[in-house]
């Protein structure tokens, strides 16, 4: 029964290890890329503006989740 609660809890770990994982992808993949795109030309002030506010609010995704990840471990 032992051996079968840490294995239950060990696949629960990996689990969430996973999600967690690809929760943290998410956004940076997104600030890459826009990273990216606005670098590749010259752009319109209007066009940087709008690339900064993404990178904002997507910075702010990835702050929040690393702090609920740090209260849950």
């Amino acid at each position: 029964n032992m051996l079968r609660r840490l294995r239950d809890n060990a696949q629960s770990k990996e689990q969430f290890y996973a999600s967690a994982a690809h929760e943290l992808r998410t956004p940076l993949a997104v600030l890459s890329g826009n990273i990216e795109l606005a670098l590749s030309r010259p752009r319109s002030p209007e066009e940087y503006v709008a690339t900064m506010e993404d990178l904002q609010a997507q910075t702010g995704r990835l702050i929040r989740l690393s702090e609920g990840l740090l209260t849950l471990n």
